[in-house]
């Protein structure tokens, strides 16, 4: 979900670069710099939004690796104390 965010904002980015020249074409100087304002503010979310996916991505995997772990244990200690029981 975060990666199609990253890749929304990069095509709003995308947009903005074409509509920059549009507007450079037909000589309104103000509204290509809005759009150059645009293009840049777009890549910047782009780039924090994969940074974000990325970090989330790591977390979950370190996150299933402790409930592997985890499990695993707890799996243990149930055949000890059923061990016992016997």
């Amino acid at each position: 979900m975060v990666d199609d965010a990253s890749r929304n904002a990069a095509l709003i980015g995308t947009s903005a670069a074409k509509q920059t020249g549009q507007e450079i074409i037909a000589g309104r100087i103000q509204q290509a710099d809005l759009f150059v304002t645009l293009m840049h503010n777009a890549t910047s979310t782009s780039t924090l939004l994969f940074t974000v996916s990325e970090n989330c991505n790591a977390l979950y995997w370190r996150y299933l690796g402790f409930i592997e772990a985890f499990v695993g244990k707890a799996l243990d200690v149930m055949d000890k104390c059923s061990d016992k029981r016997k």
